[in-house]
């Protein structure tokens, strides 16, 4: 990100071969409940990075320090 925006959080979407209006229709209603639920239940304080998943792209799970 570029260094005056690091507040904004991006969703980065890698859309399969084969991928429809069915299942996108499906994908739409899932991020409008999901933020529908988030208004509904604001956080109470930020996360930190110990409190975040340890996801990566590979095989191997991510160590905590």
């Amino acid at each position: 990100m570029l260094p005056n925006i690091t507040d904004v959080a991006v969703m980065r979407l890698i859309i399969r071969h084969g991928f429809n209006r069915d299942m996108a229709d499906l994908m739409l209603g899932d991020f409008r409940r999901t933020i529908d639920h988030l208004r509904k239940h604001p956080a109470q304080k930020p996360l930190t990075a110990a409190d975040g998943t340890p996801f990566t792209h590979d095989a191997f799970a991510k160590t905590r320090p």
